[in-house]
């Protein structure tokens, strides 16, 4: 038996005409998808997949809320029948939150997809920006 997996996949820099058609599909090839937030526009068109914008409003604290989210994730890449839950944030999955750069503890696999951004697209051996502060 596999691991469970979470794949975050990032929405990339700006509004939906800048989301990439490999997000496009690997959000449409799922079998369970939960999105972060619609409060950016690179959600738009995203109706049809469910948000933890709800959680946002209940969580006493983004400590409580992301360890809320991670155990979800954990609960349904686990329950999922491919074993995996693509996770769709606003901008790079690779600079999210602290929960995010971490990953759901209770989830032994954390894959990361899409997300174009400015830096995934600098010239070959520039310095990552990103990498620098992390």
């Amino acid at each position: 038996m596999s691991l469970p997996v979470v794949r975050v996949v990032g929405l990339g820099p700006g509004d939906a005409d800048l989301v990439t058609q490999r997000t496009l599909r690997l959000i449409a090839a799922a079998t369970v998808v939960r999105l972060r937030t619609r409060v950016h526009p690179a959600a738009a068109g995203l109706d049809d997949v469910e948000s933890y914008d709800d959680w946002y409003e209940r969580a006493a604290s983004f400590e409580e809320l992301y360890e809320a989210i991670a155990a979800d994730l954990a609960t349904l890449a686990s329950t999922s029948p491919s074993g995996e839950v693509r996770y769709v944030v606003p901008g790079s999955p690779v600079v999210a939150e602290r929960r995010q750069r971490q990953g759901p503890r209770a989830v032994p696999r954390l894959n990361r997809a899409g997300g174009d951004q400015q830096r995934d697209r600098r010239p070959a051996g520039a310095a990552d920006p990103v990498q620098a502060v992390l």
